[in-house]
């Protein structure tokens, strides 16, 4: 018979820490999958008479990776979002609360925290696309084939996927934190910690 599991008193913190970081591995992710533009470049083949016109291929860069410090900028809107979600559920950090304790009570309005970072990911988004469909539709690129189009068309659906995750992603967490608010005025405390809302807010 294989052995019982028996429940560490650091399991429950490990996790806890581990779904922090793998959320905000997340919101990382997604905000530079917004700032992918492409753009067409033209190649020339420079002979000693004449330039030849090579097909354009298509470039992919990361339009963050112009910002001086963009990474740093990056870090700590997330941690802010992180952050306005610990004040907004108001769980405990890492630890389990009892049924008994009241805890502390879950503050709606402090989401608000989350604003620089919708705004950076919306203003990356918006640029990125508008770069994108600027592409598609009004460039004019020498020897272009119908691959190239289609993984512009590609890119474009992309966006729109990372749009619509984002979207889901925002209106589900402030559903959840409202009805946790909700319950919280009628006396039901819950129990979970904050990787465990973390885990509940983005992944369900």
């Amino acid at each position: 018979m294989p052995g019982q599991y028996a429940n560490s008193r650091f399991s429950r913190p490990a996790m806890s820490l581990m779904r922090c970081f793998w959320n905000a591995l997340h919101l990382w992710i997604m905000i530079h999958a917004a700032s992918i533009v492409l753009v067409f470049h033209e190649r020339c083949d420079r002979g000693f008479f004449w330039d030849t016109c090579l097909p354009a291929k298509l470039l992919y860069y990361d339009a963050l990776a112009k910002v001086p410090a963009g990474e740093l900028w990056i870090l700590g809107m997330i941690a802010a979002v992180l952050r306005s979600i610990y004040a907004a559920s108001g769980c405990k950090l890492v630890g389990s609360q009892d049924l008994g304790q009241v805890g502390r009570r879950p503050r709606l309005e402090k989401i608000c925290v989350c604003a620089p970072y919708m705004g950076a990911f919306l203003g990356c988004w918006i640029f990125s696309t508008y770069e994108l469909v600027r592409q598609l539709f009004m460039a004019r690129p020498s020897g272009s084939t119908l691959s190239v189009y289609g993984q512009l068309i590609l890119a474009l659906l992309f966006k729109i996927l990372i749009m619509a995750n984002m979207t889901s992603l925002c209106l589900r967490a402030y559903v959840k934190l409202l009805k946790l608010a909700l319950e919280w005025n009628r006396g039901y405390i819950s129990t979970l910690n904050f990787g465990e809302r973390l885990n509940l807010l983005f992944r369900n």
